[in-house]
């Protein structure tokens, strides 16, 4: 039979089966048993607590909004527990600080057994183990303490602790061998093992049930706005006995000793965003009482922050700070290692993970490493030792990645590449590239520091490798070699040209090279450089230390080449994998070569991050995450399975599901963002290729039954439209969308407009308006080309804000379009005919920042407040409960309840149509917000898919 779930125990016992609590009585008491243990030393103690902890949770179960977090749930009323007895019986506590290291070290089981009563021994051998145990490392504690006394398998404290079973195995064993070096491991696994639970506890516990009935909490109670780690961190900050330092974090603005019982919500995530709130410069309050004259004048008005709004609208959240939820893959990656034993480590924004073959998935890595943002983290191995460069520090693992030992300061700078040297036990040296610095030299390990740039002068560094301890570096402006800690320039066919990127596979060197591009812009996407400007890229091989090169070039390289932006060269034996815009593989070592085509929209600038596993298995890494070919690049996959996501361009509800855009791949989940699944895309026009999502900017819009995916491809003129499939699971193009011919710019003096910007289209009953050349153009599915509705903007308004073009908003065939300047019009049959409805408009405001119908009304979100009507004629300024005007950025809506967010913070409007202040906190970076089940969904260009709770009134 299948073990029932917390959840489904949950259920049955509040429908009154209290055998359903009884299994989970003897589920978890043993575990509650070891927290309770844990905090307050005394086994006797520590059935008390557990057995008040059951009642306490029995009677308080209806309060549970999540049944599937009872386990977290329960785990918090324990912890109130052992704090208020610690609290309670402070003075009689013997600390076991107070235990003298002597009588530890020289303390045996044997000993304390033929010299004390055995019930002295047993306590005092209680407080031997627990200051053993204090000696190890807290991730080491937790794993033995939930092993021995818990009686945990490996894999059951990974689920809690939210790691790979491999890494607890290594905690664990670990763990063990120092205990096992000062034979203290059989006192530690006996005392432990011999707390065993009582076999009339859990029948205590359901005999004092059977008075008892899970009732809800009274109203008036406080509600605890705190969301958590994850089950896995609650119970490891529990059995750690976390001190009063880290406690009060987690216990403001409500504490454990709250009288009523605390109600959290358990995410499946790595940690908690607490992200930093905008400041308030532009809480522009007050009220506009005359109508709006013209656009280019605005109300003046006052830049300090109001604070009525908290104050007579409490937050209803459940939490004040958002949680970093399960973001679908994706996100950038900083660097990728392929280390020599297979496994994998990579750096991306939310920090270091290793990939374990037997877990399947990445998992992350405790280590104090801070992510550079503005360089490429280098990553090397040396003789079973990894090195990480951080943004400020140098570390080492000598255990696979596991743990990671700070080596000290580094030299300052944007670190593009590190190298090692040497034998061990001999002293080895580190060379540490800095892109403007140069190189620097370390003897002691990575203690101390030395510039070793004699040779150089205004180079720029690329790249740094080491062939059997002889040094090479690249640079802007050629490629040298290290003699006598003097760099002298090694001539690699034109001794003028640019070094890429190195690699190296035993002793062969490959050196990707091309034009010097310091100080030369980028060309846009589609353009060119000149053909002067550029000698083409090239690879060179060399296997006697750059004394001789070979033109191992791929000949579609040289053809397309003038389009090419940098190169990375993998090598493996005779395997080499080239990959650029265009990516080509050779198994002869780069006498010939196999084309495998572009390598869609993964822009380089010099080198790309990458690894090699063997000749069929490469990984490359880039602002869209890590992707992995298991058939040397003929197809390559997302690789992100653990790394939490970190970059969103967009998130919309859609029949009930939640859709979120990585900006290279679209992504939807039915579970509230729990799980994701990758929406595939028919590309049977090849229009819409991967990358395109993040190349071109999208445009998701509901009409009715159907959900639209629209970009516009300036290139080709034209608006490129998918639809949702039937079933939720599939991207289908649109046919038959007509090209703009012919069509010319209003205004000679400014730019022309051929870019359909995202925000320029909407949708409504089939047909699509786009606003194109400063006109607005309407096209429904099946006709044969663009209709001009007449509606243009000739305005010389050209200014960042006005740049975004039109503000359009459709319902059936009432149109609402805005101006650059922020006059906005009307038209109820299509756009036939328009009038102007700003003289209506009861605010003054400079510029429109969106507009959207919400069932029947109109709102109008402006730089001084939020206008709505139902018809046009009449319109609102909204408000909040003192009369001020908070100033909303962009909204949402769920169902008739909108939402919206300011610089103040997220607002709700009520069934009055007045703003409430909802929470203060504003993540940075959101690009779009969606609202599901109680949830509010934040899509952001840093911290990926964050969300945060609130409460139904």
């Amino acid at each position: 039979m299948e073990r029932e779930t917390d959840a489904q125990l949950v259920r049955r016992t509040l429908l009154g089966d209290d055998g359903a609590f009884s299994i989970l009585v003897q589920k978890h008491q043993k575990g509650i048993q070891a927290v309770a243990w844990r905090k307050v030393g005394d086994f006797h103690v520590a059935e008390e607590i557990t057995q008040d902890t059951f009642l306490q949770a029995y009677k308080k179960l209806s309060t549970l909004r999540n049944p599937q977090q009872f386990a977290g749930w329960l785990y918090v009323i324990a912890n109130r527990m052992c704090l208020r007895w610690l609290k309670k019986n402070k003075t009689a506590m013997q600390s076991l600080e107070d235990t003298s290291v002597e009588i530890i070290d020289g303390a045996s089981y044997k000993h304390h057994e033929d010299q004390q009563r055995e019930s002295e021994a047993q306590a005092h051998r209680h407080a031997l183990v627990k200051k053993l145990l204090a000696k190890l490392p807290e991730s080491e504690r937790t794993v033995v303490t939930l092993y021995y006394l818990g009686e945990m398998t490996t894999k059951e404290i990974g689920k809690y602790l939210g790691v790979s079973v491999n890494t607890i195995t290594s905690r664990l064993r670990r763990g063990r061998k120092r205990l096992q070096e000062e034979q203290e491991e059989t006192l530690v696994e006996e005392t432990l093992q011999s707390l065993q639970i009582p076999t009339d506890l859990t029948e205590s516990i359901m005999g004092e049930v059977a008075d008892l009935s899970p009732t809800p909490t009274p109203t008036g109670k406080p509600f605890l706005p705190w969301v958590a780690f994850g089950t896995s961190v609650i119970l490891a900050l529990l059995i750690l006995g976390v001190s009063s330092h880290y406690l009060t974090r987690f216990q403001q603005p409500y504490s454990f000793e709250a009288e009523s019982e605390p109600t959290i919500e358990i995410i499946d995530a790595f940690f908690v965003i607490d992200s930093p709130a905008k400041p308030a410069v532009r809480n522009r309050f007050g009220r506009a009482t005359t109508p709006r004259e013209t656009s280019s004048t605005g109300t003046q008005t006052s830049d300090t922050t109001s604070t009525s709004i908290t104050q007579q609208n409490p937050a209803r959240f459940s939490t004040t700070k958002w949680a970093q939820g399960n973001s679908p893959p994706g996100g950038p990656v900083r660097n990728v290692l392929g280390a020599t034993d297979g496994t994998l480590l990579a750096i991306s924004h939310t920090g270091m993970y290793k990939f374990s073959t037997d877990a399947g998935a990445w998992a992350p890595i405790n280590t104090d490493i801070k992510v550079d943002r503005r360089s490429p983290m280098p990553m090397a191995e040396h003789q079973d030792t990894f090195y990480a460069v951080g943004a400020d520090k140098l570390f080492t693992s000598e255990d696979r990645g596991e743990t990671w030992n700070s080596k000290g300061s580094r030299p300052t700078g944007r670190a593009v590449g590190i190298a090692i040297t040497g034998e061990t036990p001999a002293p080895i040296t580190i060379y540490l590239a800095l892109e403007d610095e140069g190189i620097f030299q370390s003897t002691d390990g990575g203690t101390q520091w030395n510039s070793l740039n004699n040779g150089f002068s205004g180079d720029v560094i690329a790249a740094i490798a080491a062939v059997e301890g002889t040094m090479f570096v690249g640079t802007n402006l050629g490629f040298y070699r290290l003699d006598s800690n003097l760099w002298k320039q090694i001539p690699v066919n034109d001794p003028s040209r640019s070094v890429y990127s190195l690699a190296v596979s035993e002793k062969n060197l490959y050196v990707g090279t091309g034009p010097n591009r310091i100080g030369v812009p980028l060309p846009k996407l589609g353009e060119v450089y000149p053909r002067s400007a550029l000698n083409f890229i090239k690879i060179f091989h060399s296997d006697d230390f750059g004394t001789s090169w070979t033109d191992i070039t791929p000949p579609k390289t040289v053809r397309g080449d003038y389009e090419q932006r940098g190169i990375t060269v993998l090598p493996v034996g005779d395997t080499l994998l080239v990959l650029s815009l265009r990516q080509s593989r050779s198994t002869d070592g780069g006498k010939t070569w196999t084309d495998l085509g572009g390598l869609k929209y993964m822009p380089l600038i010099g080198t790309l991050p990458a690894a090699v596993g063997d000749e069929t298995t490469f990984y490359r890494a880039g602002v869209f995450g890590i992707h992995r070919t298991t058939d040397a690049g003929d197809s390559w996959h997302l690789f992100m399975d653990g790394i939490v996501g970190t970059r969103l361009r967009d998130t919309i509800v859609f029949n009930n599901r939640l859709y979120a855009s990585t900006g290279y791949e679209l992504y939807q989940s039915t579970d509230g963002g729990q799980s994701w699944k990758k929406v595939w895309i028919d590309e049977e026009d090849n229009s819409l290729n991967l990358g395109s999502l993040y190349i071109y900017p999208t445009k998701w819009s509901i009409d009715g039954n159907n959900l639209y995916c629209t970009y516009g491809n300036a290139k080709a003129r034209k608006l490129v439209i998918y639809r949702l499939s039937t079933d939720g699971d599939t991207l289908i193009p649109v046919q038959g969308v007509p090209v703009f011919d012919d069509v010319k710019p209003l205004v000679p003096q400014l730019p022309p407009e051929t870019d359909i910007k995202a925000e320029r289209v909407t949708v409504s009953n089939d047909v699509f308006y786009v606003e194109y050349e400063r006109r607005l153009f309407k096209w429904k599915i099946g006709d044969p080309a663009w209709t001009d509705t007449g509606f243009a903007d000739t305005n010389l308004l050209y200014d960042m804000d006005s740049r975004k073009g039109f503000r359009i908003a459709v319902s059936g065939e009432t149109v609402y379009v805005g101006k650059r300047n922020g006059d906005l019009f009307q038209s109820f049959d299509g756009g036939n005919t328009w009038r102007d409805v700003t003289p209506k408009l009861p605010l003054q405001y400079t510029h429109l920042k969106k507009i959207a119908f919400v069932g029947p009304s109109l709102y109008a979100a402006t730089d001084n407040g939020v206008l709505v009507s139902h018809n046009g004629e009449h319109w609102r300024v909204l408000t909040d409960t003192t009369g001020a005007i908070p100033i909303i950025n962009t909204f949402t809506a769920d169902a008739n309840t909108v939402y919206g967010i300011g610089d103040a913070g997220v607002y709700r409007s009520d069934a009055r149509g007045e703003w409430k202040l909802m929470v203060s906190e504003v993540p940075n970076g959101i690009n779009a917000f969606a609202t599901i089940n109680g949830k509010l969904y934040s899509a952001t260009g840093e911290h990926g898919l964050l969300h945060i709770s609130f409460e139904e009134e």
